[in-house]
């Protein structure tokens, strides 16, 4: 086995900013489910939809939004079935605290800078070579700003690995939203001329 050279900072760059942009793309796949989800639930057009969707100022707003509404179509609890949930309520519950809990990563990732954080080779004067050192990284950094609130003080750095673990779980949620969108949620939205 031949080990592979050490990446340049542009390579690293180019990784970095990839995998920023995939989990961005994906959070974009939720949002156009969770508009379309707003538009069935509220049985009118694309454009009134758009007006109550985007008057949303939050995803974390929008996500509440379509849980209420997601509560006059779903089916209530069942006295049959003792308190329990219908299942199908507790899969579109699941999806929400699912992404209620990656909200924090997706507002990182919109409203914090990439940062590298160089780390120069002390042993060689060739200044190309000592910005290609191996330490070198790039990371998501809280502003000096956020950090010195008190709920944003322990706030580490998204490294490549922590994006690639959230790409991951997007993929995942995106992927049981979509099969809630597309398989569960027409069985309990009465047929219309208008869909």
């Amino acid at each position: 086995m031949t080990a592979q050279p050490p990446k340049t900072l542009q390579e690293m760059n180019d990784e970095f900013h990839m995998m920023v942009g995939e989990c961005v793309t994906q959070w974009a796949t939720v949002e156009e489910l969770l508009f379309r989800t707003c538009r069935i639930c509220l049985a009118c057009t694309t454009e009134q939809a758009a007006i109550v969707y985007y008057r949303t100022p939050t995803i974390a707003a929008r996500i509440e939004l379509i849980d209420e509404l997601l509560g006059l179509v779903l089916p209530p609890k069942d006295p049959k079935r003792g308190s329990e949930h219908h299942p199908d309520t507790k899969e579109w519950s699941g999806i929400k605290q699912r992404l209620k809990g990656l909200l924090s990563i997706r507002n990182r990732l919109a409203h914090e800078p990439v940062t590298i954080n160089i780390r120069l080779s002390t042993s060689d004067s060739d200044p190309v070579h000592r910005l290609l050192a191996e330490e070198s990284s790039f990371a998501i950094y809280a502003s000096r700003q956020q950090l010195t609130r008190a709920k944003s003080a322990k706030l580490k750095p998204l490294l490549i690995n922590d994006l690639k673990e959230h790409l991951v779980a997007m993929s995942a949620i995106a992927g049981r939203l979509q099969q809630f969108y597309r398989e569960t949620l027409p069985m309990h939205i009465p047929a219309s001329p208008q869909r």
